[in-house]
């Protein structure tokens, strides 16, 4: 309202000045300038006053029908609206291994995390293009945070009251974190004070276009009968690259020199680290007071989607 105040002011002052010099002008052409003369200036600056009055309420008006369409069309994507619920959550931690990595030509050893959910449609109505995806946030004694990303999942329907996947042991439903290779998860699982916490996000539209996100936190820990295992395979990890630098060192020459030999090497250092236990349970429990279920705009669905790690896509969401 202020903006248009002053643009009506502006507008009143030129109308004005101009009347001002047009009736100069014609004041010194025509020595007999009378009242009536007047009367018509005034009359062109209130014609012109309500002229501009007009526009700006209609102006104005403009703008509430737009607000109400807006609205309208909020309220229409709020109609039939699916809820995809995260209904299962199981966190594995896998025994360390042996690996190489080749786009960073380096060996690690280290244990890989698998998440794997269960979600369900609570609605009779369906959802489309779903995201699902997941991070690990480690709260590091500086102050600062590592995330653990692992490659999102995404469903293109999930049909009312349907569940996804509808297999207890179908792959769709896991999700990889592999990249710890510092063992951070570890150091912040055997902490006394903070625990790392599980982000699962959910993002979703309904068939009318509405776009929608659940995020649900999760704190991890370990049950205290895997406390002796979760400090071995820690220390294990730490522990490696001092206790292994010769046969590393060896090993990249290897890889230049003999190929083969560093493959029967290579095989040597991961079969002495084999571990009876393969994998291990940790628990996921829901942080009170952190779930978020928020409706999005376009803008912000985009510019979310764009930041999804997927697979294939070298992004990462945080």
């Amino acid at each position: 309202m202020k903006l248009k105040l002053r643009i009506i002011l502006v507008l009143f002052f030129i109308v004005l000045i101009g009347l001002i010099i047009l009736q100069y002008r014609v004041s010194e052409r025509n020595s007999k300038f009378d009242a009536l003369d007047y009367i018509n200036g005034f009359s062109t600056l209130a014609i012109a006053i309500l002229t501009v009055f007009y526009v700006c309420t209609t102006s104005n008006q403009l703008d509430i029908m737009s607000k109400q369409l807006n609205e309208m069309k909020k309220d229409r994507e709020l109609q039939n609206q699916p809820l995809p619920w995260l209904q299962n959550i199981h966190i594995e931690i896998e025994a360390p291994r042996f690996y190489f990595f080749p786009p960073k030509n380096r060996y690690c050893f280290q244990s890989r995390y698998w998440a794997f959910i269960k979600i369900i449609n609570f609605s009779e109505c369906p959802a489309i293009s779903i995201d699902i995806f997941c991070r690990i946030v480690i709260k590091l004694h500086n102050g600062e945070e590592e995330t653990l990303v692992s490659p999102a999942k995404g469903i293109d329907v999930l049909a009312g009251n349907a569940e996804y996947p509808q297999v207890e042991s179908n792959r769709k439903n896991s999700f990889l974190f592999a990249s710890d290779s510092k063992g951070s998860l570890f150091n912040l699982l055997r902490d006394t004070q903070e625990m790392p916490e599980l982000h699962v996000n959910i993002m979703y539209k309904n068939v009318l276009g509405g776009c929608f996100m659940i995020e649900k936190k999760y704190y991890l820990l370990y049950p205290k009968n895997h406390e002796s295992l979760i400090n071995h395979w820690h220390t294990d990890i730490v522990s490696f690259p001092t206790k292994e630098k010769k046969r590393l060192e060896n090993l990249l020459f290897l890889k230049k020199e003999n190929p083969s030999k560093e493959q029967k090497e290579f095989n040597e250092i991961k079969n002495s680290y084999n571990y009876t236990e393969k994998s291990i349970s940790i628990l996921a429990i829901p942080i009170e007071g952190a779930l978020n279920v928020m409706p999005l705009s376009t803008e912000e669905y985009d510019k979310i989607k764009n930041l999804i790690p997927y697979q294939y896509f070298k992004k990462s969401w945080a």
